[in-house]
């Protein structure tokens, strides 16, 4: 159980729009590897409560820096429209150096009807996506410096659907996720921007209007 919290502690980053969701002292927590996602329910600091979620397709990215970008669209179990779950999975040791931007400078986002139209953004989704910064405290860049447990991918950060996309109709879509990264060099970090990931998702209306 302690390697377990250890764990969650170690890879769960706290991200807005995030895959952890509090519930006063209850949390859920989504646990990456190979072919699963493991679903923690945690209270208190305690896991009670575990189970795996099915494997769905991952769209992956070009390989940059020794790394490929993954994005998963996860509906089945998770309320309203889902959740987009992008993950970061190593290729060779050139890994090391990547360091992840804060949290809202991470990936910019667009949803596309059949016919090419743009969702307008919630007031939420507008906080993300915002221009790069390179500057960051050594302290900070060593809490958010992208770290492997073995050979496996981990879970980058996520997002859900109903809180950065204003929908009013129902219909397939077309989500774009370009993933930002940075590489330390030195004292300097260099932007690593990843081309877009385009998925097709099934969605819901989500808009009264």
């Amino acid at each position: 159980m302690h390697s377990i919290i250890q764990t969650v502690i170690v890879l769960h980053r706290n991200l807005v729009p995030t895959i952890g969701f509090p519930i006063g002292l209850i949390s859920v927590q989504l646990l990456s590897k190979m072919k699963t996602t493991t679903c923690l329910i945690v209270f208190a600091g305690l896991v009670f409560c575990r189970f795996n979620l099915p494997a769905a397709d991952i769209q992956w990215s070009e390989l940059r820096e020794g790394v490929r970008i993954g994005v998963q669209w996860e509906k089945e179990h998770f309320p309203g429209n889902g959740i987009a779950m992008i993950y970061v999975s190593p290729t060779t040791n050139y890994s090391k150096n990547l360091v992840v931007p804060e949290p809202n400078q991470e990936f910019e986002y667009v949803l596309k009807d059949l016919n090419g139209n743009l969702m307008k953004l919630t007031k939420e989704g507008e906080k993300y996506g915002v221009q790069l910064q390179t500057s960051m405290s050594r302290s900070r860049k060593i809490s958010r410096q992208v770290r492997f447990p073995g050979d496996e991918r981990i879970q980058l950060t996520g997002c859900y659907i109903d809180r950065i996309f204003e929908l009013k109709q129902s219909g397939e879509y077309e989500l774009e996720i370009r993933v930002r990264l940075l590489k330390e060099d030195g004292k300097k970090l260099i932007p690593i921007i990843f081309n877009p990931i385009k998925i097709k998702v099934m969605l819901s209306s989500n808009s009264s209007s």
